[in-house]
């Protein structure tokens, strides 16, 4: 019965991650309709030119659109958040040379729904997380299961919203009840687990100790994204860069050096604001800062950059590079 019991148990903590997910929107800037999957997942059946992948799971999203214009290539992105519970906006369009690009329009914190979405069936085109993504199921209801191993019955009901989900689960003499609530700021989890038993044994001479049920394993930690790291770089090895960049004697081969370290390490956007004001002309801290964006850590909030210029046009020029992208 008490290996029932942490089975049970176990699946329960691995329900609290079912509100730790961010929503993803694509759309297409002059409204070409495609089809989105978010790694691998497939995410609305009628091409459409705005398209919301719901509770997406993870850090790293592997997102890919094929347009029901065929004369218009495949398209390929990848969104890397540590935060969780986001509207994440992106936007598909052409740059001034007619190259397809994937790039950021804007995140918030995500709103709680009180209803369920509409079914796709009747006209909307989310994502369908529950069969293909493998995460769980947000929508309102109840789930009732009756599990029987052939020495014992375990009874678990299961009421789910889009805030909320209650637990509670019985075999014998022993349940468990658990509770959670989600809001924007996080989880609020109570949990109960209560035991009523009445044994009679007769021994001789003898001691039954029983071994406690063995921890559950720790879940794999995700891979790291192909233009990103999950750890950003040590203000040690920071100045130790600096101090390598600063030694040399020419301007070139400062900005050579620093584009070397930007490649191989994993800076920040202060950091990089910090980098460029090492450079003496506007000129070379925009071409680092253009270089260093495919590399930055926390690209989200690159606008921090903007900080080391000396004139608003080289602002412009790196926020025209970008919005090109």
């Amino acid at each position: 019965m008490k290996k029932s019991f942490f089975i049970i148990l176990l699946c329960c903590l691995c329900t609290l991650g079912f509100a730790q997910t961010n929503d993803i929107t694509v759309y297409t800037e002059n409204g070409e309709t495609f089809i989105l999957y978010v790694n691998g997942a497939k995410q609305n059946d009628v091409p459409a030119a705005n398209v919301k992948a719901k509770n997406i799971s993870g850090h790293s999203y592997q997102l890919r659109l094929a347009f029901a214009n065929k004369s218009i290539p495949e398209l390929t992105g990848r969104v890397y958040r540590e935060e969780k519970n986001l509207e994440i906006t992106m936007v598909a369009k052409q740059n001034n040379k007619g190259k397809w690009n994937l790039a950021l329009r804007g995140e918030s914190p995500r709103v709680m729904e009180a209803q369920p979405e509409t079914d796709r069936r009747h006209g909307s085109h989310h994502n369908r997380n529950q069969q293909q993504n493998n995460n769980p199921a947000t929508t309102d209801g109840t789930i009732s299961m009756n599990i029987n191993d052939g020495t014992e019955n375990v009874n678990i009901n299961m009421n789910i919203s889009e805030s909320s989900m209650g637990i509670q689960a019985g075999a014998g003499q022993e349940s468990i009840n658990l509770n959670m609530n989600v809001s924007a700021g996080g989880i609020t989890t109570t949990t109960t687990m209560t035991t009523t038993t009445t044994t009679t044994t007769t021994t001789t001479g003898s001691t039954v100790n029983t071994a406690p049920a063995p921890a559950p394993a720790p879940a794999p930690a995700p891979a790291a994204p192909a233009n990103r790291c999950f750890q950003p770089m040590s203000t040690v090895d920071f100045v130790e860069a600096k101090s390598s960049i600063q030694s040399k004697s020419f301007e070139k081969d400062k900005v050579t050096l620093a584009k070397q370290v930007i490649k191989n390490s994993c800076m920040t956007s202060d950091q990089i604001s910090d980098l460029l004001r090492m450079f003496s002309f506007d000129k070379d801290r925009v071409d680092l800062a253009k270089f260093a964006y495919e590399f930055v850590y926390d690209q989200n909030k690159y606008y921090k950059v903007n900080d080391a210029f000396q004139y608003s046009s080289s602002i412009n020029e790196l926020n025209n590079f970008i919005n090109s992208r």
